[in-house]
């Protein structure tokens, strides 16, 4: 007889594997933004320096370089080019967190692996950006054992994913702090692998300064405004956040009433390796503190607008410490979570994503917003520029106009070819 618990893990498990899978392949659509041709063509120069050849171009350090490096070994191992490559790994970091909501909250695992069909994830995946990594190495950063070398690993990990993971190490100690962790062993362990991980970052830093000028690559244009359009964007961008999980926990929260699923130990009765992950209030301390950290450097003029990708990290971790909590309040009931009404919310949750997805492309086209690609298939675009610049020499320069260059992909479908903008164009 099947167990109706793993019955509903592996229901949801492929339900969201799925939606992810299918709405990052986005082959009817091609999506990307200009990090993502960045991203791109550092990995297929990435892979061409595996083969022997020279690297062609600037070399990258604009962004630090494990999100292209992980597209790279994907396509070197598959044979896919590098935007099919990155499609697919978006599936494998979306499977590999769904297994860390397994392995640490399996109790909550149905809401926290529906809680990914949001639109602020998908679109990150989809728009083949460095987050979709940085999700969960952060997840697994607050559920870690605190010794030294696993802390040292993912401090570094999210920093190679993203230069805002220099700060992870404050996100996790203002999250041990509001929790109340009074182990001075892990206290001592986290201020040990902190400082080894900043050693390792700072001579990141350093090698950047020494081949291209600047600690990150290039100069950072600052984004400075009033205080008044400050707090605005501040407010409009943590209402995106509210909104994008706020249809789908609505209904979470009506089945997990209807039934009492999603039950969760009390923290006294938990071992202590339990309970250095299970006290929610961690979880919402670190995920606060990421979200000041973003509001902080957009304050200061080092931050582009806060927009889906900047400040959802942190949000995923207010959700799950929000979860826990929910969890801990439902626990009199002792009720678990039926396999019929988990696959009766997969069904709902399913069909409410794609209501949701449909209705933000419509409003965009609308509006007439850019959809931040061509609206056609993307093996016919990558077949029509391979064309167009087939007897284009290795090393020759091609002009690009910009950011609003239809031809821009071919950056990275062409990563021997050298490039150039005009003067004032704006690059990325």
């Amino acid at each position: 007889m099947v167990n109706v618990t793993n019955l509903t893990i592996g229901l949801v498990s492929v339900g969201v594997v799925a939606f992810v899978s299918i709405f990052c392949g986005c082959f009817s659509s091609a999506f990307w933004v200009s990090d993502s041709l960045q991203y791109l063509r550092c990995a297929e120069n990435l892979k061409h320096v595996a083969g022997g050849s020279e690297w062609v171009g600037e070399w990258f350090a604009t962004w630090p370089i494990g999100y292209p490096a992980a597209i790279a070994i994907v396509s070197g191992c598959t044979g896919l080019d590098a935007f099919v490559a990155s499609k697919v790994l978006g599936v494998l970091a979306t499977g590999g967190l769904l297994f860390i909501f397994y392995r640490y909250f399996r109790s909550l695992f149905p809401v926290l692996a529906l809680s990914l069909l949001n639109l602020a994830y998908l679109k990150t995946v989809r728009g083949t950006q460095s987050e979709q990594l940085f999700f969960p190495l952060i997840v697994l950063l607050m559920c870690v054992s605190r010794r030294i070398l696993p802390l040292c690993i993912l401090f570094v990990g999210l920093f190679l994913v993203r230069y805002v993971g220099v700060f992870a190490p404050i996100w996790l100690i203002v999250g041990l702090a509001v929790s109340g962790e009074r182990e001075k062993p892990t206290w001592r362990n986290v201020s040990i692998a902190t400082c080894l991980a900043w050693g390792i970052e700072v001579a990141y830093l350093v090698v950047n300064k020494l081949g291209c000028g600047s600690f990150t690559g290039m100069a950072r244009d600052t984004l400075r405004t009033g205080f008044g359009e400050f707090v605005r964007d501040v407010c409009a961008a943590e209402f995106h956040e509210f909104q994008a999980y706020g249809l789908l926990l609505f209904w979470a929260v009506i089945l997990l009433m209807l039934c009492g699923g999603g039950r969760a130990e009390k923290s006294e009765d938990l071992s202590p390796r339990r309970r250095q992950y299970g006290d929610w209030r961690s979880w919402v301390g670190a995920g606060v503190a990421y979200h000041l950290t973003m509001i902080v450097m957009r304050y200061a003029g080092s931050c582009s607008q806060l927009g889906y990708r900047f400040l959802h990290p942190g949000t995923l971790l207010i959700v799950i410490g929000l979860c826990l909590r929910f969890g801990d309040l439902l626990q009199l009931r002792k009720v678990n979570l039926g396999w019929a009404r988990s696959l009766a919310l997969v069904c709902i949750v399913f069909l409410v994503g794609l209501n949701l997805l449909d209705a933000e492309l419509e409003v965009r086209r609308l509006l007439g917003m850019s959809l931040y690609g061509k609206g056609r298939p993307y093996l016919e675009i990558r077949k029509e520029l391979l064309e167009k610049y087939r007897n284009v020499k290795s090393g020759e320069l091609i002009h690009l106009k910009g950011l609003c260059d239809e031809d821009l992909p071919i950056i990275y479908l062409r990563p021997d070819l050298r490039f150039d903008f005009p003067a004032g164009a704006k690059r990325y």
